[in-house]
This record gives structure tokens, C-alpha cells and sequence, in this order.
């Protein structure tokens, strides 16, 4: 950020054919590991706000003429083949004294 020099923010991101379960596909450092906060996304039952939702595009509802897969079932990570997961590491840097937990806090939540 050019009008904030000290303030960063960096997302690595690593495709992988799993179901999540790699363990630490981003290779992080133990202490990295530690202080890391897992948070498992599932496209077919995230909640959407009402104004963003359309039945068309809801995996839960959706089957592809093409390849005939879909509609997505609630376990549907167990028995979908292929599958694809996207491992995203997420840091955030911002090296001001008397704000840098609170700001970094803030943007990770």
C-alpha cells in the first residue's frame, strides 16, 4: 500500500487434488503452525446473504449438462472425483507502534 508503506498484506495460494486434507501444502515453520487458525470453506453449505443468492448458481442445486456432475450433497467432499482445493495462507503486516496488533487482528477477522 503506497500511502502506507508499512502495511502489507500477502496471500499465497496452492491448488491441490484433495479434499483438504494436506496437512501444511505452504511448508510453514513450526512456529508458523502455531500461531496459524484453520478455517474450512464449503461451497455447498456456506451461508449466502439473500441479495447475493441465485438458484442458478447454487452448487446445491446445480447439475452440469456437460459433464453430469452435481447437484452437490452434504458429504459431497467425500465421494467427488475429480476434486480440487485451494490452500490459502493469508498474512498481514502492519508495523506501526501502539496499532499493529489491533489493525492486524482486524483484517485477519
Amino acid at each position: 500500500c503506497s500511502f502506507l508503506p508499512r502495511f502489507s498484506i500477502v496471500v499465497e495460494t496452492r491448488y491441490e487434488d484433495n479434499n483438504g486434507t494436506t496437512e501444511n501444502c505452504h511448508q510453514l515453520s513450526p512456529d508458523d503452525l502455531a500461531v496459524r487458525k484453520l478455517e474450512f470453506l464449503d461451497i455447498a453449505i456456506e451461508p449466502v446473504p439473500a441479495y447475493k443468492y441465485k438458484e442458478s448458481e447454487d452448487p446445491c442445486k446445480f447439475k452440469s449438462q456437460k459433464t453430469g456432475r452435481g447437484p452437490l450433497m452434504p458429504s459431497w467432499r467425500e465421494y467427488t472425483k475429480p476434486i480440487m482445493c485451494a490452500y490459502k495462507t493469508i498474512r498481514v503486516r502492519f508495523e506501526v507502534w501502539g496499532f499493529q496488533t489491533r489493525v492486524e487482528d482486524f483484517a485477519q477477522r
